[in-house]
């Protein structure tokens, strides 16, 4: 029926990929075996899409992530687009989550470098996957994009999860004064992040933070209840 309700899972589109995604996962037969082989083996990208991270979800993904890896291939072939595919890079990322090899690691700091606009989600969904990835290879494209770019409590929650405390004084640089802040940086909800992770409170007092790190850096550790958590069970 699923195959018929999708005229052969040729109406992949918006959020029924995602849905008929997680309901292929949920089934486990030959005959939906079959048809994830079959999915993957196809030439168009979502559908391939959907069959690698089901396949990943079984741990069955038939190939090595690097240069000439699908998923990487995928997220290349998007960036230097004028219009990407953003539900395309979101599914190869899923893959790379499930899959979770450390390989992956320098693929997804391609999404963080790209500074395009308009890739905010797909830089957010980047960071999440690094955290998932929990490999200690993404600490470095996570703090270089702690520096400038744009979905930087994210990216802040990534590290701190991978025990770095160098995300405090990074998140602290990037607090903005009330006139300079925009969108992209959000203080508010960074200096409240920073308290929970640090037990201090001083708002978007970006002074004051500097000078409490000052004093705590050389004892001050990343709290043992925020390491090694899933990233989406973290309570932040």
């Amino acid at each position: 029926p699923l195959v018929e309700a999708t005229d052969n899972f040729s109406r992949l589109y918006g959020s029924n990929v995602w849905r008929i995604t997680d309901l292929l996962i949920s089934i486990k037969s030959p005959a939906s075996r079959a048809l994830l082989e079959d999915l993957f083996s196809r030439d168009v990208a979502m559908q391939k899409l959907v069959g690698a991270v089901v396949l990943a979800s079984d741990n069955s993904y038939p190939e090595k992530i690097d240069e000439n890896a699908f998923l990487v291939k995928v997220i290349r072939m998007n960036l230097i687009k004028l219009n990407p595919v953003m539900d395309e890079i979101e599914m190869a990322l899923w893959a790379m989550e499930i899959i979770k090899s450390p390989d992956a690691v320098p693929f997804i700091d391609e999404i963080l470098s790209d500074r395009c606009t308009g890739c905010e989600q797909i830089q957010l969904s980047a960071c999440k996957t690094l955290a998932i990835i929990h490999s200690p290879a993404a600490i470095e494209p996570l703090r270089k994009y702690m520096v400038d770019g744009g979905v930087v409590p994210t990216a802040f929650r990534a590290l701190i999860s991978l025990g770095d405390k160098q995300a405090v004084p990074l998140a602290i640089n990037r607090i903005m004064p009330e006139n300079q802040k925009s969108i992209a940086r959000p203080s508010e909800y960074l200096a409240r992040q920073l308290t929970i992770v640090t037990g201090k409170d001083f708002g978007t007092d970006k002074r004051e933070w500097e000078l409490w790190w000052a004093s705590a850096e050389s004892q001050w550790q990343v709290p043992s209840k925020f390491i090694d958590v899933p990233y989406v069970e973290q309570k932040f």
